[in-house]
C-alpha cells in the first residue's frame, strides 16, 4: 500500500533546512483550508510530485524541486480545480 505524500510532507522532507517551513503557510492560501491531506502546490504538484518520487535525489534534483515549490502558491484540491477551470482568479 502506498500513501500519496502531502504537499506538507514533501516540503519537510525535500527542502529540510534549505527552506524554513515556518515560513511557508501550512493552509490553502485562497481559502484557509487546513487540512494537509488536501493541500497542492499550485500550478506546479504534478511535477513536484514527479520529481520527488525519484529514487536517490541528487543535489540537482533537490534544486530543482525546491525552485518550482518557491514558484507555487499552497492551495487546497478544491481550489487547485477551481484555478485550473478559471472559476477563480490566481491571487
Amino acid at each position: 500500500f502506498f500513501k500519496q505524500k502531502t504537499a506538507y510532507e514533501i516540503r519537510l522532507s525535500l527542502v529540510g533546512s534549505e527552506m524554513c517551513i515556518r515560513d511557508r503557510p501550512h493552509s490553502c492560501q485562497q481559502c484557509g483550508e487546513p487540512e494537509t491531506v488536501c493541500l497542492k502546490f499550485y500550478p506546479h504538484d504534478k511535477e513536484i510530485r514527479f520529481k520527488s518520487k525519484r529514487l536517490g535525489l541528487n543535489e540537482e534534483s533537490r534544486k530543482e524541486v525546491v525552485n518550482l515549490i518557491e514558484k507555487s502558491k499552497v492551495v487546497c484540491s478544491n481550489c487547485y480545480i477551481k484555478y485550473e477551470h478559471d472559476i477563480i482568479d490566481i491571487m
